[in-house]
């Protein structure tokens, strides 16, 4: 949940931004005698003298380009922030999407599901190579880093990962090119807080759309004076371009409560990794927090 500042000033300019363009218990396996696999107990490395199958899950990438339109109004810094990430684990059954929404699925939790697995000690390094760009992650057993730049973010592109033992890849995502109610992307506090939410139901639009990636809408609501968090509501679809939130969810929100308005692309997605024989589950975020209040 977002943190909400709020700044009153008597003057400043109107501006727009815009995204630039260019979790164990799973089932354990049973093997037959000709099916046994050699596993280091310690970094799960699979050495195996009769391959089988790969199955199940054993690790998590992420990589989120998080953008704030109005970074003072939620006591931030930077506008821009990419952070990835990534950590192996013994494979389990399920999967770390398992708590997604679903097309045209709302909540008003703020839960985020994690499966039950037990991390393993698997690589020392990990590196992430684009076509133009290679970054070094940090860690022991997980392992991030947040020194990409937004220009360094190479949009629509394969990455690999690789670590002491191997490597697999992923497929990066694009941003936006506009966004609508535009005024959620004032970027001056003293003129924030301008795109009307209705509590009747609000519509958001956005594009380029299209994709195979799922889209999400969450609106995190404050009191008046930003001193309360009043709750929030998540409603998730396919990337249409456009969304509807129900008033269901939106006319239990007072009159002239502030809102953080977050939009978010999310590709899930899963890629083989040899060295455990089995997936790891990648996830791709790209996100726009902008600013709002419910009338």
């Amino acid at each position: 949940m977002l943190t909400l500042a709020l700044w009153i000033s008597c003057q400043g300019d109107i501006a727009l931004i815009y995204s630039d363009k260019n979790q164990d218990s799973g089932q354990d396996q049973i093997l037959m005698d000709d099916q046994v696999e050699d596993t280091d107990s310690e970094t799960g490395v699979v050495s195996p003298e009769d391959p089988v199958d790969p199955s199940g899950v054993s690790g998590y990438f992420y990589l989120e380009l998080q953008q704030l339109s109005c970074p003072p109004c939620f006591s931030e810094s930077r506008e821009i922030n990419v952070d990835m990430g990534v950590f192996f684990h013994e494979s389990i059954s399920d999967s770390h999407f398992s708590g997604s929404l679903s097309d045209g699925e709302c909540t008003t939790n703020d839960f985020l599901y994690r499966p039950s697995y037990n991390l393993i000690n698997h690589t020392s390094s990990v590196s992430v190579s684009g076509a133009y760009y290679d970054f070094d992650l940090f860690g022991s057993q997980e392992f991030s880093s947040n020194q990409m730049y937004e220009n360094q973010y190479e949009r629509d592109s394969v990455y690999t990962v690789s670590t002491e033992y191997g490597s697999f890849d992923f497929l990066s995502i694009h941003g936006f090119d506009f966004i609508e109610p535009y005024t959620m992307l004032y970027v001056d506090p003293s003129y924030a807080f301008a795109a009307p939410i209705s509590r009747g139901g609000q519509n958001f639009s956005w594009g380029p759309s299209g994709s195979n990636s799922m889209f999400e809408i969450s609106l995190e609501v404050f009191s008046y004076d930003g001193s309360q968090f009043l709750g929030l509501v998540t409603c998730a679809s396919q990337d249409s371009g456009y969304m509807n939130i129900p008033s269901s969810y939106l006319s239990q929100f007072p009159s002239g409560s502030l809102a953080a308005i977050i939009l978010t692309r999310h590709k899930r997605d899963s890629s083989l990794y040899s060295p455990l024989n089995s997936y790891i589950e990648t996830h791709m975020r790209w996100r726009v927090v902008g600013t709002g209040y419910i009338y």
